[in-house]
Order: C-alpha cells, then structure tokens, then sequence
C-alpha cells in the first residue's frame, strides 16, 4: 500500500512544532511543494515567503540568534538549495541552530539529465552537524518522518549547535491528495544531561594573581557566572561588545580599550600568568599578536567541541562549559593588578575623547555614540570589516546591558542586512552598523526588509568603497598595484536614491548631536542613517589615537 506522501511531511513538521520550532522560510519553488504546503498547514509553525534564498537563509541566520531556537528553511531542486550555502558556513562557525529543508528529485532522475536536478547530497560538506538523504516520501511511514525531525532538532541543538541539512526526495504528483493527515502525536522527548560545573583546571589557575578573562562573541548573557569567576579571583575582563559583557559588572573591571592598550608599551609590562578565553575567536587582532608573543598558559572553555586555537597557544581546555565559573571558591585576591588595568582603560579612553571630541564625525565617534545612544531594549547587529573593529575600539561599556550580535563565524560582509532583518522581524529595536559596500553587497535584503514591513535602521558610515583596505600595509603601494581599483573600489553609488526607491527614510548626518537623536529614537519601517567619511582622515584619526594613548600611558 502507497502511502500519501503528505502523511509523511505533516508528521515531519508537527514533530519540528513539537521540539519547539516556530518559524519555518519558505522559498517559492515547484518541487517544495509538499514542504510548503505541509509547513503552512501545521499548527504553532510562522511561515515566512522570501523569493530569494541566499537571503532567506542569512535572516533565518539573524531570526534564531535572536529567538534562541532553530529555524526552518524550506526551498526547491537544483541551485536554490546551492544558494543557502554562504549562511550555512557562517551557521557553521558561530554556531547557530538551522534545519535546512531541500527538495529534490528522486533517485530515478538524478544524474540523468533532469530539469532543475543537480548533485545535492552533502551539497553543504563539513559546515553541518548532520546531513541526510531521505527517502522518498510515502516509502516509509509517519512515524519515521517524526524521528527524524527530533534527531533533526537535537543534533542543531547539542551542545555544539550548528546548521542541519535534510534532503528531501519528492515524486509526483506533489499536489495534495483527499487523505486527511495522520494526527499530530506527543513530541518525542530529548532529555540532556547538563555539564558538568566544576572544573579541576578553573580551582588550580584562580590561585593566581595576574590573571585575563578573554570572551570572545556569545549569543546568550553570561553575565552572571562570569562576574562571579572575576569577583572571586579579582582579574580584569577583557570583553567584546559582541560577547554581551561589554557593560558595567559590579566589583568587576571591565576595559573597553584593550584594542589600542596591547599595542602599547604599557602592554608589554602587564603580561598575565594566564588567560580564560570564553566565546567564539575575539576580533582583536592585538590580543591574538600579544598573546602569540608572550605565551602565557591558557585556559579555552569550550563545551561543544570547537577548538578554535589558530595560534596553537591554547595550554588547557574545559569541556565542563561555562557553568563551571560560578562555582570557583573566592580567593585573597591581588587587587592592584585590576586596578592597573582600571586605570590604564580610564587613560586610553580621555586620550580617545580629547580627538573624537575635537574632529567632524567619523567611525570611531560613530561607534562610540551608538553605545551611548540606544535605549536598553535595543539590539545592535554590527557588519564585518570597520562596524566590527570600531565597536571593539570604542564602544564603552553601560549599566543597561545592550545586545550586539554579528555574523563573526566566517567573518563575511555578505547577508548583513538579512541577518539584521531577521533579528528586527522578531520584534526587536534592532540598528545595524554596516558599510556601504556591505549595503551593496545585500540590496535582495533591504528588498525583503521592506516587503516585509521590518522596522529596521541602518547605520552607513560611507567612505565609498573598501575603506579597510587603507589601514592594511598593500595601501602603501598605492599606484604601483592599482590599490583604488583592485582593493579601494570605489561604488559611487546613491544610497539615498536606493533608500527612496524602496520605500524608506534617509538621513544625512554630519553632526554627533543628529546622530545621537535619530539613534535613540524609535524606528518606523526602513531607515538609512548616512555619514560621509573620508577615507584617508578616518585612516589618521585612528593612528593618531592609537598614538596619543600610547603617549599618555607612558
């Protein structure tokens, strides 16, 4: 007896329903149409239509960082499933939940010449925690469809979590037939032990007195456990905006400009006995450079398994997770050590004020203000390239905690705007620091953003092109490698005329005090904040920080 297919992908998504899925992207696609079908008629799952799948999967990408759940991704045969690639990768990295749900032919057809057929098994090659090549729906029953929607769930959920990919091989006809679907049955239940919360490791190294907390990006707040951990042994934190720490801890000193302090002779004389690093890899390339040259004995608590060490300097890893750094005893603690690095952070940042407060307003002042300016309640999501070292530089740590998140798994510019969107869909105040070319680079997300009716700001420090590249030693070949052509890449494009056409609000700022207000206040649908920057002045400003703050910790 044949069974109807859709018996099938309706248990396969009540179970997704069942293990607490909510959102399921859909791509309009022929062969899909079982998926999107069954998707749409199953109580408690949202289905959103994005005609762009490479899109599509970057605000997937945004929407479960900001949900804390996985998120479905539904789309047809051939490339589109090619399509969802870039997203799965940086999923992959920065360990982000997404069940990727592809149509495809059956086995009949591939490799025989098939319209829209191509070679999707393990299309998505290691950047998945599980892939699968299912059978054909209706071959096997209900029930094996819900199984594996739970191990779906539980294997993008571990304690790695990461990106799952399910290919689905559809026969026709795909419409659906008379059969009533089989009721929805009790979600199968996933019982996870919870790590350990000691660490024999974390009890030895607490007895030292000169110590660093490293954390790196973090979707979740730590604040707790990791406050305790630097309370009871009395070390400073080095934190990231992106690690959700970079704000006012009680009893605990926390720098916002460990960025510039390690590249400064000061550095070289405040060298741990060890360092904690929690999180996935920091941005600060300083910190990677000074601890590759000293060497101290380092701590990486990791529970999932990543082992990201591309320094190979790593001397200890806690698989116990971060649970274990509340439960370390106080000790008697150096308390000069933390206030040398309170007082080194308190000069970097007047030297940092006396120019940011002197000059017109560039990146530097642009990250700075953004963490004065936004209401408790909001979400920054910061793009890679400058957004995310000028936050790291300069944002300033605050008493109300501000959420940053960024795609900092593959550390790509492509899919930003999506990712944003995808956080903003949620309900979330959501700014996003991003460069031009990044806006570009996403336009097929400004396009959903705007479709969709997303309340969502974009914040565009323009300097016409790769202003990166300047700060990078190839700059100084200038005409003799083409530098403006192969690396500045000028675009010269209007984005006020880009913003008009889609709808939204544009502003061109030049003055801290605009920014500021148009910062803090509430957004309605898409609005583009711009701010002209010049390239080589923005490239001096931040040595001639970087030198003034070396000059006044001397």
């Amino acid at each position: 007896m044949t069974i109807d297919p859709y018996r099938c992908t309706t248990a396969f998504f009540q179970e997704l329903a069942g293990q607490g899925v909510e959102h399921v992207l859909v791509s309009p696609g022929s062969r899909s149409t079982p998926l999107a079908i069954s998707a749409n008629r199953t109580a408690g799952l949202q289905v959103h239509i994005h005609l762009d799948e490479r899109s599509a999967a970057y605000w997937a990408l945004g929407l479960a960082k900001a949900s804390g759940r996985p998120v479905g991704l539904v789309c047809t045969s051939g490339t589109a499933a090619a399509n969802y690639l870039p997203a799965v990768v940086e999923a992959h990295y920065s360990e982000v939940p997404l069940l990727i749900l592809t149509a495809d032919r059956p086995p009949e057809l591939r490799d025989r010449g098939a319209g829209q057929t191509i070679d999707q098994l393990d299309i998505y090659g290691p950047h998945t925690r599980w892939w699968s090549d299912l059978p054909v729906a209706g071959a096997v029953g209900p029930d094996w469809f819900r199984s594996t929607a739970a191990r779906a769930v539980d294997a993008a959920t571990g304690l790695r979590p990461g990106p799952v990919h399910l290919n689905f091989p559809l026969r026709e006809p795909l419409e659906p037939r008379d059969t009533d679907p089989a009721p929805a049955q009790p979600p199968i239940r996933i019982d996870r032990t919870a790590s350990g919360e000691t660490s024999a490791v974390l009890d030895e190294i607490a007895e030292l007195e000169r110590g660093l907390v490293l954390a790196g990006p973090m979707h979740r707040d730590h604040a707790e456990l990791v406050s305790t951990f630097c309370r009871a042994t009395g070390w400073p934190l080095l934190a990231e905006p992106l690690s959700q720490l970079r704000r006012t801890l009680d009893g605990v000193v926390v720098t916002a400009h460990h960025d510039h302090l390690l590249r400064t002779a000061w550095a070289e004389g405040h060298v741990p006995d060890v360092v904690v690093r929690i999180g996935q890899p920091m941005t600060c390339k300083p910190l990677r450079l000074w601890l590759e040259r000293h060497r101290p004995r380092h701590v990486l608590v990791d529970s999932g398994g990543s082992w990201t060490d591309a320094s190979v300097t790593v001397t200890d890893v806690v698989r116990t997770g971060i649970g274990a750094l509340g439960s370390v005893t106080p000790r008697v603690r150096n308390t000069s050590w933390g206030k040398e690095w309170a007082e080194a952070d308190r000069i970097a940042e007047a030297a940092a004020d006396r120019i940011l407060d002197a000059e017109p307003l560039m990146e530097a002042v642009v990250a700075r203000e953004l963490g004065r300016a936004l209401p408790s309640d909001a979400v920054l999501y910061v793009s890679n390239s400058m957004p995310v070292r000028d936050i790291d530089s300069f944002l300033r740590p605050r008493t109300e905690p501000l959420t940053c998140l960024g795609n900092r798994g593959a550390s790509g510019i492509d899919g930003v705007v999506s990712s944003a969107a995808g956080v903003a869909s949620t309900g979330k105040p959501t700014t996003l620091l991003i460069g031009d070319l990044a806006v570009l680079h996403d336009v097929g997300g400004l396009m959903s953003a705007a479709h969709h009716g997303i309340d969502l700001t974009l914040v565009v420090p323009n300097n016409d092109g790769g202003g990166i590249f300047s700060f990078l030693p190839i700059a100084a070949q200038g005409e003799a490698i083409d530098f403006e052509t192969l690396f500045r890449t000028p675009q010269s494009q209007s984005l006020a005329a880009l913003t008009a056409a889609l709808g939204g609000e544009h502003h061109h700022v030049t003055e801290i005090a605009e920014l500021r207000q148009l910062a803090a206040a509430p957004t309605s649908g898409l609005r583009l904040i711009e701010i002209p920057v010049d390239r080589d002045t923005n490239v001096d400003q931040h040595r001639r920080i970087l030198t003034a703050i070396d000059e006044a910790l001397r």
